[in-house]
Order: C-alpha cells, then sequence, then structure tokens
C-alpha cells in the first residue's frame, strides 16, 4: 500500500490511498488457476467417453465376429435343410447384422468428435 501526503496552505494533510494492484493480480491468478482446474475435469470426461465408445466398439466388433462364426458353422454343419428353413436362418442373421448396424450408426451419430 502506498500513502501520499500533500500539504496544502495552512498544512492541511491529505491522504490518498492507492489501489493495492498486488490484491487484484491474487485475485486474476486465483481465476486463471479455476479455469485450469475446469478444463482439465471437462477433458478428463471426454477422455472417459472415448475410452467409453472405444470400449464399445470393440464389443460390437466381436458380436459381428461371433455371429459371422456362428453363421459360418450352422451353414457348414447343417446340410439338409430345407429351402424354407435355409431363410428362416438367413432371416434371423440378416436380423442380427441390421441391429448391430443400427447399434453402430447411433454410437457414430452420437459421439462427438474427437479434439483436434
Amino acid at each position: 500500500m502506498n500513502v501520499n501526503v500533500t500539504l496544502s496552505g495552512e498544512i492541511g494533510v491529505t491522504v490518498r490511498q492507492q489501489v493495492d494492484i498486488s490484491a487484484k493480480l491474487d485475485r486474476v491468478i486465483a481465476l486463471l488457476t479455476a479455469v485450469i482446474v475446469k478444463e482439465g475435469r471437462i477433458m478428463a470426461s471426454i477422455e472417459e467417453v472415448i475410452t467409453a465408445t472405444e470400449e464399445q466398439k470393440t464389443v460390437l466388433d466381436s458380436l459381428v465376429t461371433f455371429v459371422q462364426g456362428l453363421k459360418d458353422q450352422i451353414s457348414n454343419q447343417v446340410d439338409d435343410l430345407s429351402a424354407a428353413q435355409q431363410a428362416q436362418i438367413d432371416q434371423i442373421f440378416a436380423t442380427v447384422q441390421s441391429n448391430t448396424q443400427e447399434a453402430a450408426d447411433a454410437m457414430v451419430a452420437n459421439t462427438p468428435a474427437a479434439p483436434a
């Protein structure tokens, strides 16, 4: 804190207190620190979403591989299916693939772009 003393005509004393710049700088530093902490929390949340999305993709890829393998095993081991039975099996797997694609499309549509 700085104090200025001005002497006037009949020895009157005027004291003016200058603004404490240090306190203002402390406030600015505190605000910047709060912003940095919040940014860190936001980035951590985004990383969690990215990780969860990658894990879902792994699960979906595994499901697709499993379904295709199951279809191949059924097709290879059952030679005496009627055309109607084969059509039913094909329909089951087509539905599973459609559902898997819908889930994948929903994930893409609802996943934010990766930060640059």
